[in-house]
C-alpha cells in the first residue's frame, strides 16, 4: 500500500494541469523532492509507452482546474495479482474473453485500488468530479468500479458498482491509457451527510481497477449464434446441436434469451430449480399431458445484431434442412430482449403465417423491454448501476458484460441490439407494430417490480430508484411490460390484468426464474403452457 499526502504530492505540469500520480512515491518522485523522475514524466507526457515501475495512473479534476484536495490518499503500489471473493467471478469472465493462448492466460490480472476516505474535496461539484487515467501497455485494457463497503471497516469487501470509461474510451490523444470519469458517491459516509433513513446505505469511497491483457477481436466473439436442445442430464441443461438434430414432427417449446445472455443462462432456473425430483423443463418432457416432446433454444447476438437479423440467422440455419417445417404448432418463451425476438418471429409470415413453418400458439414474455427504462435519455447512470447489479448476481458472470464494460455509455446506447429497445424509437416501434400472421398466436406478459433483500443489492436498488422513479425490475418500467397487441392477449385479458399488484414478480430483470422465494413466474409458465382447454384463445 502506498500513502500519498495532499496537497504535498500534487504535481503541476508546465501546461498548468495538476494531478496526483498513483503508485509508489519513492519511485515516482526524485529523491527528497516532489519532482517527477524522468521515466514517469515521459510517460505522463506521452513521450513513452508501457508500464513504468512503481507508477500506474493519475488522478485529477475532470475540468482540469487546479486540485483543491487535502488529506491522505491510499493506493496500490504496483497491484495485486491474487484477487479473491467477488472479484474472482469478474476475473473468470475476463479469462473467457481472452484467446486460448498462454501469452494471455498466463499473464496476471492486476487489481489496483484507490481509497479516498481520508481525502477532503473542495466545495464545488467540479472538485468532486474525478478523472482517473490508467497507464497501460498497448495490448491491455481495464475495468474500473466503486467497491462499496462498510465505512466502519477497513476491509475491501462490498457491492461492486461499475464505472464506464470516458466517452470514446479515450479522453486524450496520448497513447496506451484508459480514462474514467466519476463523482464522489452520494453514499460516501466520509464526504456526505447521510440521513438516518439512508444510514444502512452508507459506504466507503474505494475505487478499484482490474488491468488485463485484452484482444478486442476475440472478446467480441463472446456472443455467438447456436441452436441448443434441453438435456436434463447436462450440467448446464443445454447441448449445442445442428438443425439436423431437430425432430420437426415433435411438439416443441422454443426458448429465446435476453441481452448479454444465453439460453442456458436465462433459463437456468427452469432447469436447476427442482421440485419433487424434477425441474419444470424436465417435467414438461416427462409428462405427456404437459404436451412437449422437445425443447429447443436459440443463442443469438444481442448487441451487434437487430431482432430481424436474429430471425434471418435462425432461418438460415433451419434452411439447411430442405423442406423443413414443424408439423405441430410451437410455443415460445422469451426473456427480456428475447421477447422482442419472439415478436419479430411471430410477425414473420414465412414462419408464423397460416401455412408458416413454425405456426406459434403461445408466447410468454418475461419482462419484455417495450422501451427499456435504463435506455431512456436521462438514465445513463441507471444503466451503469443495472449492469453492476446484473454482474453482482450469483452464478457465472457473462463474458459479454466484460466487452460492454470497455465502452462508453454513448457507444453502448448505439449498439444495434440495444438501440431497438429505446422507448419511442423507430427501431422499437417497427417491432411493436408487428402483428402475428397466425390467428391462434396469443401473448402472455409476465411483469415485475423488484425490491431486493440482499444488502449489496439494496445499495444499488437505492441508487437506481433515484434515477428510475417508477416501479421497475431494474431494467424495465413495470408499466411498459404489458405493451402487446390488444386482441392477441391470452384469455382476452385486458393489459391491466398483467400488472395487478398481486401478480407482479418480486424479481430482478435477469432472474425471473431464479430469484429465491419468488415462484410466480414459473407458476405462470406452467399454468399457461399446459392449459389444454383453449380458453386461452
Amino acid at each position: 500500500m502506498a500513502e500519498i499526502t495532499l496537497p504535498d504530492d500534487i504535481v503541476k505540469l508546465d501546461t498548468s494541469k495538476t494531478f496526483v500520480p498513483l503508485g509508489k512515491p519513492e519511485l515516482i518522485f526524485k529523491p527528497m523532492t516532489h519532482e517527477l523522475n524522468e521515466a514517469v514524466s515521459f510517460r505522463v507526457r506521452g513521450i513513452t509507452e508501457g508500464r513504468v515501475n512503481g507508477f500506474w495512473g493519475t488522478l485529477g479534476r475532470n475540468d482540469d482546474l487546479p486540485l483543491d484536495w487535502e488529506g491522505t490518499l491510499y493506493c496500490s503500489g504496483e497491484g495485486n495479482d491474487k484477487s479473491t471473493g467477488d472479484l474472482s467471478r469478474i476475473i473468470d469472465a475476463i479469462r473467457q474473453t481472452q484467446p486460448d493462448d498462454p501469452s494471455f492466460k498466463n499473464e496476471p490480472i492486476l487489481e489496483k485500488y484507490v481509497a479516498f476516505d481520508e481525502v477532503e474535496f473542495g466545495n464545488s461539484d467540479a472538485s468532486r468530479c474525478i478523472r482517473l487515467t490508467l497507464m497501460l501497455n498497448a495490448n491491455e485494457s481495464a475495468i474500473l468500479f466503486y467497491h462499496h463497503g462498510d465505512p466502519n471497516s477497513k476491509t475491501q469487501n462490498g457491492a461492486v458498482e461499475y464505472i464506464l470509461p470516458a466517452e470514446g474510451n479515450q479522453a486524450s490523444s496520448l497513447p496506451s491509457r484508459k480514462t474514467f470519469v466519476f463523482d464522489v458517491p452520494e453514499i460516501s459516509a466520509a464526504h456526505n451527510p447521510i440521513d438516518d433513513d439512508d444510514a444502512a446505505f452508507a459506504s466507503r469511497f474505494l475505487v478499484k481497477a482490474l488491468v488485463f491483457k485484452y484482444d478486442s477481436a476475440q472478446a467480441e466473439k463472446a456472443e455467438q449464434y447456436a441452436l441448443v436442445r434441453y438435456n436434463h442430464a447436462s450440467e448446464t441443461g443445454f447441448d449445442v446441436i445442428d438443425a439436423g438434430d431437430i425432430d420437426f414432427t415433435k411438439k416443441t417449446l422454443f426458448l429465446l434469451h435476453g441481452t448479454f445472455a444465453t439460453v442456458k443462462g436465462s433459463f437456468r432456473g427452469l432447469h436447476k430449480n427442482v421440485d419433487n425430483g424434477s425441474s419444470l423443463l424436465q417435467e414438461f418432457l416427462d409428462d405427456p399431458a404437459k404436451g412437449y416432446e422437445q425443447i429447443i433454444g436459440f443463442d443469438h447476438k444481442t448487441m451487434a445484431d437487430t431482432t430481424f437479423e436474429n430471425i434471418q440467422e435462425l432461418k438460415r440455419r433451419l434452411d439447411t434442412i430442405p423442406g423443413w417445417r414443424f408439423s405441430q404448432t410451437v410455443d415460445v418463451i422469451g426473456t427480456s430482449r428475447g421477447g422482442l425476438v419472439a415478436k419479430t418471429l411471430a410477425g414473420d409470415p414465412e414462419l408464423n403465417g397460416p401455412d408458416g413453418k413454425m405456426r406459434i400458439d403461445k408466447i410468454i414474455f418475461a419482462s419484455c423491454p417495450n422501451g427499456a427504462a435504463i435506455l431512456d435519455p436521462n438514465a445513463k447512470k441507471a444503466m451503469r448501476l443495472v449492469l453492476s447489479g446484473i454482474a453482482g448476481l450469483t452464478g457465472p458472470l457473462s463474458p459479454a458484460l466484460i466487452v460492454v464494460f470497455q465502452l462508453g455509455a454513448t457507444k453502448i446506447f448505439a449498439l444495434p441490439g440495444l438501440k431497438l429497445q429505446v422507448y419511442n424509437s423507430p427501431e422499437l416501434q417497427q417491432i411493436l407494430d408487428l402483428v402475428p400472421h397466425f390467428d391462434r398466436t396469443r401473448y402472455y406478459p409476465m411483469c415485475g417490480n423488484w425490491k431486493p433483500a440482499k444488502a449489496g443489492m439494496k445499495i444499488l436498488d437505492f441508487l437506481i430508484d433515484k434515477v428510475l422513479t417508477d416501479p421497475n425490475d431494474w431494467v424495465n418500467y413495470t408499466s411498459r411490460m404489458n405493451t402487446m397487441p390488444l386482441n392477441k392477449l391470452a384469455y382476452k385479458h385486458p393489459p391491466e390484468f398483467f400488472v395487478q399488484q398481486d401478480r407482479l414478480a418480486n424479481a430482478i430483470h435477469t432472474n425471473y426464474f431464479t430469484t429465491p422465494g419468488e415462484n410466480r413466474p414459473a407458476t405462470y409458465v406452467k399454468e399457461f403452457m399446459t392449459d389444454k382447454s383453449e380458453g386461452w384463445l
